[in-house]
């Protein structure tokens, strides 16, 4: 089970670690896009250059955050890995997205449970580059995205849904009650009244009376 707290001295440690993270995509994508080597590899080349830009974006976003949290951004990147073969370069490359996009979604999740939302909505930015980050570098492998979905993730989101039916057959219920006891509404959205026809006044032999003319003489033609 994930556990739900949280302090600012922690994310400001669980944010360092991002930050070296970017500093070590950085590092990479630069290496990278300079070195694949063969026609099959200069679009993929390309597009590398433009993720290490992003990546130095990111890597100052969170650098702010850390700082407006009252902490030091760290300057020590996580291990680089190398090769020679292209193929192996960029699984490198999203493997590490893999694990960059599953800790900022659980940094979004911390952020909001310690109030921090505006930190939260800069994360949640940064995750939509990361995620088109991994389809790109899944298309030059040939490969599907990886599916790098919590369990937490998973159980969390269903019970969110079935509180969300929950509210929903609850409104249904409601509404269905207030027009059960709500009086007929016209077309003009106005409530009708109900008119109640006036019963004549009858004899002794239970018929109606005729109406009384001036004078006091039975009306008539």
């Amino acid at each position: 089970m994930a556990d739900l707290t949280i302090t600012r001295g922690r994310l400001i440690e669980l944010l360092n670690e991002d930050l070296s993270r970017e500093y070590q995509a950085i590092i990479a994508y630069v290496v990278y896009s300079q070195v694949l080597k063969g026609a099959e590899y200069m679009n993929i080349a390309g597009e590398l250059e433009k993720h290490a830009a992003q990546e130095l974006k990111h890597a100052l976003i969170i650098s702010n955050q850390i700082d407006y949290l009252g902490g030091m951004p760290t300057v020590v990147p996580k291990r680089v890995r190398t090769s020679e073969k292209p193929e192996e370069m960029l699984r490198f490359d999203l493997e590490a997205e893999n694990e960059t996009v599953r800790n900022y979604r659980e940094r979004v999740r911390k952020c909001e449970l310690l109030g921090e939302y505006a930190i939260a909505e800069h994360i949640r930015e940064i995750l939509v580059n990361e995620q088109e980050h991994r389809i790109d570098l899944a298309t030059a492998l040939g490969e599907d995205v990886p599916d790098v979905t919590q369990p937490e993730e998973r159980a969390s989101a269903a019970r969110s849904v079935a509180a969300l039916i929950g509210l929903g057959l609850f409104a249904v219920e409601g509404l269905c009650e207030l027009r059960r006891h709500r009086a007929p509404v016209s077309r003009l959205g106005r409530p009708t009244r109900v008119r109640r026809r006036r019963r004549r006044p009858r004899g002794r032999t239970g018929r109606p009376t005729p109406h009384s003319s001036p004078g006091g003489r039975p009306g008539g033609c």
